[in-house]
């Protein structure tokens, strides 16, 4: 994967990244989920998909009546108000850092715990 002068490039690297996290969510996520969860790991993954799925659609719905061009923060601001609006706004932002930093952590325990067994630190 390394060229001569042992550089890796940013296209090399998005691949291995992908397919890492890819290998990851299909090969060792569901075995350590049945393990956790003492249930099918797959159909525990196709349930959060499901429930994931039915989330999008609940908040495109709930969010047709936004006018053409208009940003989500804006929206916010119209239904609920100026502070309101800000409040839901810095909610969002918050939850999804924490649910990114969350995710980054479990994908880092994985590679730890399962990739990386015999490997000196």
């Amino acid at each position: 994967m390394f060229s001569k002068n042992n550089k890796i490039s940013k296209r090399q690297m998005f691949r291995l990244l992908t397919y890492d996290l890819l290998g990851i969510g299909t090969l060792l996520l569901p075995s350590v989920l049945s393990k956790d969860a003492g249930k099918n790991g797959m159909l525990a993954i196709l349930i959060g998909i499901a429930a994931g799925l039915f989330y999008c659609l609940l908040v495109g719905w709930l969010t047709g009546s936004m006018e053409e061009g208009e940003s989500y923060p804006s929206y916010l601001k119209r239904c609920f108000g100026k502070i309101f609006g800000t409040v839901v706004f810095l909610f969002y932002a918050f939850y999804y850092l924490c649910l990114g930093g969350y995710s980054t952590y479990i994908f880092g325990h994985l590679m730890i715990t399962d990739l990386l067994k015999e490997q000196s630190f």
